[in-house]
This record gives C-alpha cells, structure tokens and sequence, in this order.
C-alpha cells in the first residue's frame, strides 16, 4: 500500500482490517516521514523503482518475500496511486526476474491523466498562483485552503494551534523536496506509455465531491486504463474518500482482492 498524507491513526485502523486477509507492506515514500534519499529523481516513477527494489530484494530487506513466488496486489492512494501505477509497470515488465507477481492493483483518487491544465484549475480554485502552493501549504491560511478542498466535510473550526501542530508533523519537514515531487510527477507529455492499459484486473475509487481530482476524471482514468478497470464511488466524501469513510473503503476494497468465498464468509 502507497498513500499521501496519512492522519496518525486512522492508517492503522485501516490496515488492521486488511491484515486480517494479507501480509500488508506500507512504505513510508521518500521524503515523507524518515524515509530519504542522496539520489538526484524525485519523480513518481522513481518513488516506485525504489519500492520494487524493495519488494524484489530476495527478502534481503522483507523477509516475509524470501523463499517461494508471492502474488502481489498493489494499493496506492492520491500521490501514492501515482507510484502505484508505475509500481504495477515495473513489476510486471520484470515479472520473471524476482520472488513477487502482481495481482490486483487499486488507485483511491489518483489521477493519472493529470496535466498543466489541471494544476492551474486547482491552483486558481485554492486561490493561488502555484499548486505547489496549496499541496505544501507554509502557512496555517494555505492548509485551511487545502483541508477545505481535501475534505467533504471539513469541521467548521480548527484551533489556530491544532493547525500549527499539523503544520508542522506533516508539510515542514522536507517542504522542498515535497515541492519538487509535485513539480516532477511524470505526465502523458513526457511519456506516451505512461497510461497504456495494465495487464492487471484495476479498481478505481473515487470520492464522490472530490476537488482535488473532481469525479469525473475516475472515468477518464477508466478509459485510458482499458476493459479491466472499473469504477466505485465512495458517497458524500472528497478526496480522502479511504479516511471520510474507511467502513466503505475497506468493504470495496475487500470485496475487490478477495476471493467470493472469503468475502461471503464474513471479511470483517
């Protein structure tokens, strides 16, 4: 599992559900967290080689991946759907060549026809003149602006301390280095394979009123996706649709990667 921004705690309210059912790898991506690099890349295609150097490492690094072939499914949220997309490429051009095939793949309002003229909409939306502006906010003004578009229903009031606090936890450490892996996200432009259609079955969630990646672009992602991908919609939630409604989430999730049985007999 891949995933942006995570609130303390409700990742692992998530992923205890889902560890009922898997053995669950959650990299913190570069420049989130601890997790960093001396390497020059900072694009989403490299966030991905990094993790499937990770998960192809023999068990080097996962010993739980050592030993016989393990199937993978790939889960990726906002940011982390991007990496998603170029982690199930990478995994599947070298399918022979380690201990992981990819299963399912799964991308939580992740928009991967994303271009220039996006980022202007959602700059022009958040009131700024650079979307990095409003991604990494600097100041508590810019983060009320991004929670207000992030969330469906954002609370009606935020202490000036509580936004200070997460300020700081989430958008100070590395803001430049987050900047530049907004700037350097890989789009159709730079690469006309970016969305050729995957091998793999493909889930795509989306929330209902979201404005950062607005609903309809989870039908144009479909579309460049091919005849495996489908399409839900979570209701009444924005852009972190897998944090507004978790229950919901891991009910589609779940019923997406498990087999029929499994789900009939109660994956709680």
């Amino acid at each position: 599992m891949a995933s942006g921004r995570t609130r303390r705690g409700s990742g692992a309210r998530r992923w205890a559900r889902l560890s009922r059912h898997f053995d669950l790898v959650v990299p913190t991506l570069l420049f989130f967290g601890a997790s960093t690099t001396s390497a020059a890349p900072r694009s989403d295609a490299f966030q991905a080689a990094a993790i499937a150097a990770l998960l192809t490492s023999g068990g080097a690094h996962l010993p739980g991946l050592g030993g016989e072939r393990r199937e993978l499914h790939i889960v990726g949220t906002s940011y982390g759907g991007l990496v998603a997309r170029h982690l199930a490429r990478a995994l599947s051009t070298s399918a022979g060549d380690g201990q992981v095939e990819v299963g399912k793949v799964v991308l939580c309002d992740a928009d991967l026809a994303k271009g220039a003229e996006d980022d202007a909409a959602l700059a022009a939306k958040g009131g700024v003149a650079e979307v990095t502006e409003l991604m990494a906010p600097a100041d508590g003004k810019a983060f009320r602006r991004l929670m207000a578009l992030c969330v469906h229903r954002p609370p009606k009031y935020i202490p000036d301390f509580l936004v200070r606090d997460l300020l700081r936890k989430y958008f100070a450490d590395k803001r430049e280095e987050k900047i530049r892996l907004i700037k350097e996200i890989v789009t159709e432009e730079q690469d006309s394979q970016l969305n050729s259609p995957l091998p793999q079955e493909i889930l795509i969630i989306w929330g209902e009123f979201d404005q950062i990646f607005p609903v309809e672009k989870a039908h144009k992602v479909k579309e460049m996706l091919g005849e495996k991908a489908t399409v839900k919609i979570i209701p009444n939630t924005g852009h972190l649709a897998h944090q507004e409604d978790p229950k919901m989430f891991n009910d589609i999730l779940l019923k997406f990667l498990l087999p029929s049985p499994a789900v009939a007999n109660g994956a709680k």
